[in-house]
């Protein structure tokens, strides 16, 4: 009986989660939509099972091949980089105080401080 309750929670857990985690997937299926019932019901069809199956494929390529974490980390500091060197409120600031030739690195600068930061985290 006690491991049957704990499957049902277990299935519970999983569910809430991508439910959760397909939010922003589902807010983009709703607008696309545009009001169609048809188009909505039938994209939240299809989008769910992708968004779970994709997740567990990518979970189970990180855990094969780590160097995709620190890759992706990569990435997303570098956008980040680029975020702030494009943001309009950031930009007085940047030209003001930040030399030309310096801003132009700091995506680089962010990506290596995160990768070398998160490795530091997993190895110390």
């Amino acid at each position: 009986m006690e491991a049957s309750i704990n499957m049902l929670q277990a299935i519970k857990t999983i569910i809430i989660a991508d439910l959760v985690m397909s939010l922003d997937n589902t807010l983009a299926v709703a607008a696309a939509s545009k009001g169609n019932y048809l188009l909505l019901i039938a994209g939240l069809t299809l989008s769910i099972p992708i968004v779970t199956m994709g997740s567990q494929i990518i979970a189970s390529l990180m855990n094969k091949f780590p160097a995709l974490v620190y890759l992706g980390a990569g990435f997303i500091s570098w956008t980040t980089g680029e975020m702030i060197n494009g943001d309009k409120r950031v930009a007085p600031f940047m030209y003001h105080y930040v030399p030309e030739n310096l801003k132009s690195l700091l995506p680089a600068v962010i990506t290596a401080l995160v990768i070398f930061g998160g490795w530091w985290l997993k190895n110390h």
